[in-house]
């Protein structure tokens, strides 16, 4: 016979054993089974059906930082291997910094395109940027790529020389790079693409008049006014929503 003090003990150990056998079975994880900093995270943002909880902890100019990784919520196209909603952050003392993903040695993530488009140069995605990449710390926490005169070629084989740094931080990329093309090599035919890029490169939007198709045509006077950061381009595109696009997408980076 049990003793009346062991039973309140004895349904909590059922109780619990039967929550965690029911999120086992869908596929979720109790949040408090996140310790530290992945549990700070969602319980700020109450994120549910939690998967799967990392952090990955190092030091910077003496903080301490925890890189989070949340995965959580319905898992799409199970059949194939189920895709979850992610969300990640830097905290430090239990105050985060939201992040567009991890930052890689491969690649620029999610930022990699508007830096393609501020270089000119169409550097090949996933390149090894080994120990150009680094965190460092202002007054937010940010993934910083630094260049040193290094030189790139881009998938057109065209020589493109990196200087300056880019910050990815919580409010976006903080830009301030130079590119200087020493050779320029690629024979574009009628590639609107490889036009466009070497458009970019000269910072030459004349070379856009030889692309057939206005929509391409767009694409390589967009391209060039990004490059120039010169909002009176804009208006050489034909079609009026782009025209705005391209003037406040410039505007904005002027911002940043």
């Amino acid at each position: 016979m049990l003793h009346k003090p062991l039973i309140p003990f004895i349904l909590i150990i059922v109780t619990i054993t039967v929550l965690l056998f029911v999120l086992f079975i869908n596929g979720s994880i109790p949040p408090v089974s996140c310790i530290g900093s992945p549990y700070v995270v969602i319980r700020n943002h109450n994120l549910t059906k939690v998967n799967n909880c990392t952090q990955e902890k190092f030091s910077v100019n003496g903080k301490d930082i925890s890189y989070v990784e949340i995965t959580y919520g319905e898992g799409m196209d199970c059949p194939a291997g189920c895709i979850y909603g992610h969300y990640y952050a830097l905290v430090v003392d239990n105050q985060e910094n939201p992040i567009t993903q991890k930052p890689s040695r491969y690649g620029y993530g999610n930022d990699e395109p508007q830096i393609r488009e501020r270089l000119g140069c169409d550097l090949e995605w996933g390149k090894d940027l080994g120990s150009n990449v680094q965190l460092v710390y202002d007054s937010v926490y940010r993934w910083k790529i630094t260049y040193n005169n290094q030189a790139q070629t881009d998938t057109y084989g065209n020589q493109c020389v990196l200087n300056g740094y880019e910050l990815t931080g919580p409010n976006g990329s903080n830009l301030f790079m130079n590119t200087t093309f020493p050779v320029l090599v690629s024979n574009c035919g009628d590639d609107w693409e490889c036009i466009t890029f070497i458009a970019k490169a000269k910072m030459d939007e004349n070379l856009c008049k030889s692309i057939n198709g206005s929509k391409y045509a767009d694409s390589c006077y967009s391209g060039v006014a990004i490059r120039k950061m010169d909002k009176s381009l804009c208006v050489k595109i034909s079609d009026s929503s782009r025209v705005i696009a391209c003037s406040e997408y410039i505007q904005k980076l002027e911002n940043l």
